[in-house]
């Protein structure tokens, strides 16, 4: 039950940052103004849902030990670490979708001049975004997976 709890929470968790980042920051990191299909005021964001057992699982297989086990690690050094391992992610990630259901969720990155490798799998501008977003997640994930415990008993 708790496995099932963080997998559900780290999936909610994953879809609203991309949402988020999609709103606020994602302008910034294609190096192009994506086309938008309705107004500004609706601050309208992109998500998949094919994303749902990507997040989940990843946070609560890979991430979650991982994070615990480097928590005495330099800022620095785990902030690249983030980077540089989300970026890796999300390129393989990308590819992977692409092979199997010939296509990927982020195919907007295309037109970006930052792709990584000619490819847009994933791009160069993320490791920072990533290595923040990853210190982040440290701190979340500490504080789900300490409460999980609890939370189900009461359940």
């Amino acid at each position: 039950m708790e496995l099932l709890f963080r997998f559900c929470i780290y999936s909610m968790i994953g879809l609203t940052g991309e949402i988020i980042f999609s709103v606020v920051g994602l302008k910034y990191t294609l190096g192009y103004e994506l086309k938008r299909r309705v107004s500004k005021k609706y601050l309208e964001g992109f998500v998949s849902l094919y994303m749902i057992p990507v997040y989940g699982l990843f946070l609560l297989f890979i991430f979650e030990p991982i994070s615990l086990e480097i928590s005495d690690w330099n800022f620095l050094f785990k902030f690249i670490f983030w980077g540089v391992s989300f970026v890796a992610l999300e390129f393989v990630v990308g590819c992977l979708f692409d092979m199997v259901f010939k296509f990927y969720p982020w195919d907007f990155y295309d037109k970006s001049k930052y792709k990584i490798f000619g490819m847009a799998y994933s791009l160069w501008t993320y490791i920072p975004v990533w290595g923040f977003y990853g210190l982040l997640l440290e701190r979340i994930v500490k504080i789900i997976y300490g409460i999980s415990p609890y939370i189900i008993s009461v359940i």
